[in-house]
């Protein structure tokens, strides 16, 4: 049989529930799969996603009483699962999948350790909705019976004498569909997963599980730019229905953000809540996920936060009181109207501090924060003392390129940024004018991912902000 179910045997109950051996490729869920949707609070714009993840299970197969209610012994124990999976997404709307995995395990029947292929899952996923914040897909998937023979284990049997059985796989060609919906709220993601499958090997002794419903739900609640948390629901029915062959876990994790296109997970699975007695009360995974984009566009997730230097308020002095004179000394004053004859207008010059722009760009080699000559330093500052009546502030914001992770480029940036805006200050620049932001790898000029493109993300761009805008008028 496989992963999650259980199973009769001489009038006994035995409850497996190898929690979940088949994980979602997407960066958002470890289990459940998305509908990837056109926005996220995660980077969904991979064209590839590589799984490799790994899982430790105390007791997968226990045998119980007909009741329910008792635990005798334990079949199965201290199984370790390395599970690996691919996805292609094809276009926007259509993406191809598959997994399997791996398996240690000891037999504490036969008192021998175990381990075996389980089975391969291939799935096609095609979205009928695709919007900005929602998204419906549906995923026909097929289950190809991989197991290897060396994972199997012999039972001994009132009525068919001794039975085999492979826990690592159904046995037989599995095949099936799931309905997927996701929806984009302001702080968290939620999705839905509903599926039905059938294997006419997922059968043993008493139990037949050739057919199944299976059912889940899950949410994941960004943290930061690149760390998140998600907790899932799942539970496979058995059909018709029986309550002793629904199997179920809660899973609580983690996914976080190595580099742009690596994502680590990590967290616990706690089994069978709604019976104390099932054995297998926890699982413990890890892993890494991989997902480049290769050929399409770039699409950023969304902030949570608008980072974005925001100018400060301009404060209007406070009307004055007009104050009526005396009556005693008031005069009527004859008004004439004058005659105002057309005046040329005043010449104005458009100020500029640092060419015809008011920018200054200065470049930075990879990975290094400080970077600036004297003879930089002193043009700069004496532009600035000498338009200081005419200006607001200097901006001086940090950028990096994407290399590297978002919090690690964040912090460089802003580390650039303060030091220039400390070498103008040393310089004599006027402290009150000077305002470094970081901007991180938010704003690259140039998306190429080529050294060029490298070389002209790595900047500080110092920027002067006037009281008024002139324009030129005559010279």
């Amino acid at each position: 049989m496989k992963n999650i179910i259980l199973l009769f045997i001489s009038g006994s109950l035995f409850a497996i529930n190898i929690q979940q051996f088949t994980r979602s490729n997407t960066l958002t869920f470890e289990m459940l799969d998305d509908a990837r949707m056109r926005n996220s609070h995660v980077y969904t714009d991979s064209d590839l996603t590589f799984t490799l993840g790994g899982s430790y299970v105390d007791e997968p197969l226990v045998r119980k009483n007909t009741a329910n209610s008792k635990q005798f012994d334990v079949l199965i124990s201290n199984m370790w699962t390395m599970h690996f999976g691919v996805s292609v997404y094809l276009l926007p709307e259509l993406s191809l999948g598959a997994t399997s995995f791996y398996s240690w395990f000891k037999d504490v029947v036969g008192n021998d350790s175990k381990s075996g292929l389980g089975d391969t899952n291939l799935s096609l996923t095609y979205r009928l909705l695709h919007q900005k914040k929602s998204a419906l897909a549906i995923m026909p998937f097929v289950t190809i019976d991989t197991s290897s023979s060396s994972s199997e284990m012999l039972f001994q049997t009132t009525s068919n004498g001794i039975q085999k059985m492979n826990p690592l796989s159904d046995e037989s060609l599995g095949l099936g569909g799931m309905l997927i919906y996701e929806h984009l709220f302001k702080y968290f993601n939620i999705v839905a997963n509903v599926g039905y499958k059938k294997a006419d090997g997922g059968n043993f002794d008493e139990i037949k599980l050739r057919e199944r419903l299976m059912t889940g739900i899950g949410a994941y609640i960004p943290i930061s730019r690149s760390v998140g948390i998600n907790a899932e629901f799942m539970r496979h029915w058995g059909i018709p229905f029986n309550s002793n062959q629904n199997p179920n876990e809660f899973y609580v994790g983690s996914s976080f953000g190595l580099t742009k296109g690596i994502a680590g997970f990590a967290g616990v699975g706690l089994g069978n809540l709604f019976s104390s007695t099932d054995g297998n009360d926890y699982r413990v995974s890890a892993g890494i996920k991989y997902s480049p984009r290769i050929w399409s566009k770039e699409r950023k997730a969304i902030r949570l936060v608008n980072k974005k230097f925001k100018p400060k308020k301009k404060f209007k002095p406070a009307p004055v009181e007009l104050q009526e004179l005396p009556e005693e000394k008031t005069k009527v004053v004859e008004v004439v109207k004058e005659v105002k004859t057309p005046v040329a207008p005043e010449c104005k010059k458009k100020i500029r501090v640092f060419g015809n722009n008011n920018k200054y760009v200065v470049r930075f080699p990879h990975d290094v924060g400080v970077v600036l000559n004297p003879k930089q330093v002193n043009y700069l500052v004496s532009n600035i003392v000498s338009s200081s009546d005419s200006l607001i502030g200097i901006d001086i914001i940090g950028h990096t390129s994407a290399v590297g992770s978002a919090d690690y480029n964040q912090r460089l940036s802003e580390k650039r940024a303060r030091s220039i805006g400390d070498m103008l200050i040393k310089g004599g620049a006027p402290i009150h004018l000077i305002n470094p932001i970081g901007m991180g790898e938010n704003e690259l000029l140039d998306r190429s991912g080529s050294k060029r493109a490298e070389f002209l993300n790595r900047r500080v761009e110092i920027i002067a902000r006037l009281k008024e805008r002139r324009e030129e008028v005559c010279e």
